[in-house]
């Protein structure tokens, strides 16, 4: 999981790539055994590749929904501005105006006495 190379963080991958993994030693205390036993199949289990196949679907739909709550965040905040709510209105006028001119002077609510 480290990066490899001799400009690694990681001293392991420093010596591998050096090619003196015959003599390499840790430089850090190792676990106790009966630790290093109880989590082994818990690490097993957390690095399979179905698994952490899974992990980056999920995360790409939470990105994607993280990008939805944002477009609609907008949105909200645009219809909830001053310019937003004129153009709110102007486009209510425009649909009665509209349909004004579509259904013609028949359907006014004055009832005219040439009939």
């Amino acid at each position: 999981m480290c990066p490899g190379g001799e400009c690694s963080w990681c001293s392991w991958q420093q010596v591998l790539a050096t090619d003196t993994l015959s003599s390499y030693t840790h430089d850090y205390p190792t676990l106790p055994a009966d630790v290093a036993e109880a989590i082994y199949p818990i690490y097993e289990e957390l690095s399979n590749v179905k698994l952490l196949e899974r992990c980056t679907a999920a995360h790409a739909y939470v990105n994607k929904e993280d990008a939805e709550r944002v477009m609609i965040s907008g949105a909200t905040v645009h219809g909830s501005t001053r310019e937003g709510r004129m153009a709110r209105r102007q486009q209510q006028v425009d649909l009665l105006d509209a349909t004004d001119t579509a259904e013609g002077p028949s359907y006014s609510p004055v009832i005219g006495d040439n009939m």
